[in-house]
């Protein structure tokens, strides 16, 4: 027995099959990806809070660490609250040898060239390849006519160097800290000896930092080979965990699929916050304005 299924017919109705329950309902056509992304998201937390074979595990500190926002959005989607803010919550990145030396070297970031991004209000730190969102939406940049106004432009630069500086602090705090804590983050496997190198790195650094950590690597299905799994149980807390795709690599038309959704509420549910942190600092309000 099919248990779910979500389709929209050619006369604008949802037949949906949820928990072997069939329905219709009659829904905008306009508003049927986001209906099917909520019910997705639904199914997707309740399957596995009944999954037996997974093993819930709590902390007080999680930090994202990129490659980009995906990880960020899909708590969003899923928990409707944004995620303790952090540096790389809403950052993605080029290059991993910068990205892992701006890690070390936070003193690096946004200390030289940084790139305007007009379209969507993005600045690039030209030294670590880190594209950070403004606080501002770009149109609010702009004069009557969509050109950026250097004044309002520059503010904003200026926000968002000092937001970012504020995040580095509040980063290297968390890495030091003696709470449980996760870094997490997708990643993508290009050549897997190189990755694991690069990830031994990673975790070495954070372990001279404070050894009270997990850390989760998310790749995506296809990528996650024998090499990774080997890596993986060399260590108690790496975890290597997987997803269909990555939504940068997907168009748009299909980026949203059960599957999709069905790995990442099991990536949440086995690794939470200890408590519910729906509250940031209220510093940084607008960075809850920025990012998707």
């Amino acid at each position: 027995m099919k248990l779910f299924s979500c389709e929209l017919t050619p006369n604008n109705k949802i037949k949906l099959v949820f928990f072997g329950i069939k329905l219709k309902i009659s829904v905008k056509k306009n508003r049927f990806d986001v209906l099917k992304r909520r019910l997705y998201i639904i199914y997707s937390k309740l399957s596995a809070f009944f999954d037996k074979n997974i093993k819930t595990r709590k902390y007080e500190i999680v930090i994202p660490l990129g490659k980009d926002c995906e990880l960020a959005t899909n708590y969003k989607y899923f928990f409707s609250a944004m995620m303790d803010a952090t540096l790389y919550n809403w950052s993605a990145y080029i290059d991993k040898r910068a990205f892992i030396e701006g890690i070390k070297h936070p003193e690096n970031i946004c200390s030289g060239e940084i790139s305007f991004g007009e379209e969507h209000n993005t600045w690039r730190c030209m030294a670590t390849t880190n594209l950070f969102h403004g606080n501002s939406q770009p149109e609010d940049l702009m004069d009557k006519n969509g050109v950026i106004i250097p004044e309002k432009r520059d503010k904003e630069r200026e926000a968002v160097i000092n937001k970012i500086h504020y995040l580095i602090d509040k980063n290297d705090k968390y890495y030091h800290s003696h709470e449980k804590k996760l870094y997490i983050f997708t990643y993508n496997i290009e050549n897997v000896s190189e990755d694991i190198e690069f990830l031994k790195e990673l975790y070495s650094y954070f372990t001279l930092c404070n050894d009270n950590f997990d850390m989760v690597v998310i790749v995506e299905e296809d990528k996650l080979s024998k090499e990774l799994k080997d890596f993986e149980s060399d260590f108690s807390n790496i975890y290597i965990r997987k997803v269909p795709y990555f939504r940068d690599k997907t168009p748009d038309s299909i980026s949203f699929t059960y599957p999709y959704f069905r790995d990442w509420g099991r990536v949440f549910a086995e690794f939470k916050y200890s408590s519910a942190r729906k509250k940031t600092d209220k510093k940084l309000k607008s960075e809850l304005k920025s990012g998707i």
